[in-house]
């Protein structure tokens, strides 16, 4: 039973760890960009893909649909910079800098889908 439980994890695995080196050396992405492409031997990761995992482990499953679309509210943008800022202070990596470009956004009352939350 044990060895049945184990092939098992051992295949799930081994189909995890090909699917997503399939995604990610596949110029048939529909995002994928002509740099994408050139370099998918020699980058795991595009970064514009990268940023969209971030974007899902700090704000779920609709962040895609929802961040940086805002018209009248930035309050999904701000959660997902709190909580950077946080882990980065965790670590003891400065962030004044980036606290004190936090709070001009804040103050100035930018919406998320203005380009300077990214």
């Amino acid at each position: 039973m044990f060895k049945k439980f184990l092939f098992v994890c051992f295949f799930v695995s081994i189909f995890c760890l090909m699917t997503s080196v399939i995604q990610a050396k596949s110029p048939l992405d529909p995002n994928a960009t002509e740099t994408d492409i050139k370099n998918r031997n020699t980058t795991a990761c595009p970064l514009w893909r990268l940023q969209i995992d971030w974007m899902l482990q700090d704000d779920g499953l609709e962040a895609e649909k929802r961040c940086f679309k805002s018209d009248s509210s930035n309050e999904i943008e701000a959660d997902m910079v709190r909580k950077v800022l946080a882990g980065l202070n965790r670590y003891g990596i400065s962030i004044e800098e980036y606290e004190k470009t936090f709070a001009n956004l804040l103050e100035t009352k930018k919406n998320g889908n203005d380009p300077q939350w990214k």
